[in-house]
This record gives C-alpha cells, sequence and structure tokens, in this order.
C-alpha cells in the first residue's frame, strides 16, 4: 500500500451553488498548478459531475465531500 503525505494544502475558493463552471475550473486549475496530488471538494454542493470535469481539466483525480461521506458511510455499515 502506497503512503499519502499531507504536509501541504493548497486552497482556492470556488462556490458550487452559484459560481460558473469556469470558476470551478479555474480554482482547480490553480490547486493542479501548485502540486496538488488529490483535490478535495469540500461542499456537499459539489457533484460527481463537477468533480469528473475538475479530473478531466487538471489530470488530478477529484473526490466530493458527497462520495466521501457514503464511502464512510458504507465501510461502517
Amino acid at each position: 500500500m502506497r503512503g499519502v503525505q499531507f504536509a501541504d494544502a493548497a486552497i482556492a475558493p470556488a462556490n458550487p451553488y452559484v459560481g460558473s463552471a469556469e470558476e470551478i475550473a479555474n480554482a482547480a486549475r490553480q490547486v493542479a498548478a501548485d502540486g496538488a496530488q488529490i483535490i478535495f471538494l469540500d461542499c456537499v454542493g459539489y457533484t460527481q459531475a463537477m468533480a469528473d470535469d475538475v479530473t478531466r481539466i487538471t489530470g488530478v483525480p477529484a473526490i466530493t465531500a458527497r462520495s466521501l461521506a457514503v464511502r464512510l458511510v458504507a465501510a461502517v455499515a
């Protein structure tokens, strides 16, 4: 199993409710340029389609808060 290091975090704001797709894409590009190895979309307003777009645009895996919550519940259920 490969270890994951969380020494640094890159943060860029984008609002999934009122922000445009371009705003989200720009924020994703910014954190990818900062060297992100994974992008966490931390609001439940982000959809899987948005995460898929972020991954397609940046080449960096993206995960939503929704999918993380579902995976955690499934792990304990």
